[in-house]
Formats: C-alpha cells, structure tokens, sequence
C-alpha cells in the first residue's frame, strides 16, 4: 500500500479544517486512498476532536479487510450461513 499523501492536498486539507480553504468538501474524497499507516492516519485526522479514537477505528477497519495483498473494505460475515438467512429474511 502507497502511505504517501501528496504535500499539496494535505496543505490544502489542514486550510480546509481551520476553514481557511475555498475547496468544497468532495474535493478530499480520496485523501485516505491507500493510507494505512498509523503516522499518516494522525496527521489526517490532527485537527479532530478524539483524533487518537478516530485513528484506532480506522486501522481497526483496515486492518479487518486485508484480502491478500489488496484492502477490501466491506462487512466481514460472522455466524454460519442459517443465522445469516435468518437475519436477512428478519430484515427484509
């Protein structure tokens, strides 16, 4: 995984948190596309009230959806497949 954000869009993210930047705030969708590392997660989310909890649940997510060499950000199933029929068919 690339753990690099380039300097110019993290500038323009840290003038986006003080409110000092004109980007709306799609432009930052993919800030933390291919960022895993603990550093880089801190310095995304410095700004932030609880930013140490809000870096602990992100390498909490990444670090639950490795699929081999590639991130695979969806829900891991847990139970066996009866109780996941059952829990569809309650919720539909």
């Amino acid at each position: 995984m690339d753990d690099r954000i380039d300097d110019e869009l993290m500038k323009e993210w840290a003038a986006f948190c003080a409110g000092r930047s004109e980007q709306e705030d799609w432009y930052f969708s993919g800030l933390l596309q291919g960022v895993t590392g603990p550093e880089m997660l801190a310095a995304v989310f410095a700004t932030f009230p609880h930013a140490d909890e809000l870096r602990a649940r992100a390498l909490d997510v990444l670090g639950a959806g490795h699929w081999g060499d590639h991130l695979y950000l969806q829900p891991a199933h847990v139970g066996d497949t009866q109780a996941l029929a059952r829990a569809a068919r309650l919720a539909g």
